[in-house]
């Protein structure tokens, strides 16, 4: 009893000290890329990829754009000149 008593200590004290990610910098993180000890990996990890994520939403990178005359004829060319 006494034993699961201090193993339930100990986790609520390593995990109240536990790193706060959210609040650095991108910079900050990404100089703390490959230097995050084992314990907090998987929180500098979903960190990392819901700032990645954000960044991608805001750019709009991966949204398709519709460019072309719309017509459906695609020309095909060889060497400058139409089939």
């Amino acid at each position: 009893m006494r034993y699961t008593v201090c193993i339930a200590a100990i986790g609520l004290i390593s995990g109240a000290c536990a790193t706060d990610f959210s609040s650095m910098s991108m910079e900050r993180l990404r100089a703390m890329q490959g230097k995050v000890s084992q314990s907090e990996r998987n929180a500098y990890r979903a960190e990392m990829q819901k700032r990645m994520r954000q960044k991608r939403d805001k750019s709009g990178y991966g949204q398709r754009t519709r460019q072309g005359s719309g017509n459906g004829k695609g020309k095909m060319y060889r060497k400058g000149k139409g089939w």
